[in-house]
């Protein structure tokens, strides 16, 4: 059985645009287990839940497009990335209740 499947240039994009995001988020949750592990960081976010939180990956997504760059390296803006998120956690935490 032979299955062909034809994309718009369009499609081909947003389909290149989900897996961008979804391969950034599989590197988002390993580096921050790892973060957990050797202690870096701040070791405030929703660990046991992380893959579940849409709208905090989602946050991280954003950031991380907007400060991506090629003279800097994939793990130091994600790094970057993270530390941001962590901090954010913690002024909303600490303002929260």
């Amino acid at each position: 059985m032979k299955l062909s499947l034809y994309l718009t240039s369009v499609q081909i994009r947003e389909v290149h645009e989900l897996y961008q995001r979804h391969c950034f988020y599989q590197d988002f949750i390993e580096r921050c287990n790892e973060r957990l592990q050797d202690k870096t960081g701040l070791c405030n976010l929703p660990y046991d839940t992380l893959s579940e939180e849409d709208s905090l990956l989602d946050f991280a997504y954003i950031l991380y497009c907007k400060w991506k760059d090629c003279n800097v390296t994939y793990n130091t803006t994600l790094d970057s990335v993270i530390d941001e998120v962590e901090s954010l956690l913690n002024w909303t935490n600490s303002y929260s209740g």
